[in-house]
C-alpha cells in the first residue's frame, strides 16, 4: 500500500483517526438483564430437576431404598423356605416314625412312660433366683 492510501485511513496527520459511530440500540440493557434473568431461572430449573432426581419420590435415593429392602425381603424369604422345608420334615417323620414322635412327646411336653421316673436337674445359680 501507498503513503496516500494510509493517510487517507488514517485522517489527516496531526488529527486523531475517523470516528467511528456506533449507533446504540435503545434497550440493549433490558436485553442483557432478560438474558440473564433467563439464564438464572434454567439455572434454578435445572437445580431443583437434580435435587428431584437425587431425593424425589422416584429418585435415586428412593430407589437404593427399595433395593434394600427388596434384598432384606429376599433373605427373609430364603429364611422362611429352609424353616418351612425344615418343619415339614420334621412333620413326615412325626407322621411316620413312632420313636420320632415319643421323642417330642418328652422333650416338648415332659410326658413320661407309666413306671418311669422323671428327674429335673437344676442350676445352683438358677434355684437361688
Amino acid at each position: 500500500m501507498s503513503d496516500t492510501a494510509n493517510t487517507q485511513d488514517r485522517g489527516t496527520p496531526g488529527q486523531p483517526g475517523p470516528r467511528v459511530r456506533r449507533r446504540v440500540r435503545p434497550g440493549t440493557g433490558d436485553r442483557q438483564r432478560r438474558k440473564k434473568i433467563w439464564t438464572y431461572g434454567v439455572l434454578l430449573l435445572s437445580a431443583g430437576l437434580m435435587v428431584n432426581a437425587l431425593i424425589g419420590e422416584k429418585g435415586y435415593l428412593a430407589n437404593l431404598q427399595a433395593r434394600q429392602e427388596s434384598l432384606d425381603v429376599s433373605e427373609s424369604l430364603r429364611q422362611l423356605k429352609a424353616e418351612n422345608a425344615r418343619l415339614t420334615e420334621d412333620a413326615k417323620r412325626m407322621q411316620t416314625d413312632p420313636r420320632a414322635l415319643e421323642d417330642s412327646a418328652r422333650s416338648q411336653l415332659g410326658l413320661i412312660k407309666p413306671g418311669e421316673t422323671l428327674i429335673t436337674l437344676r442350676d445352683r445359680a438358677a434355684s437361688r433366683d
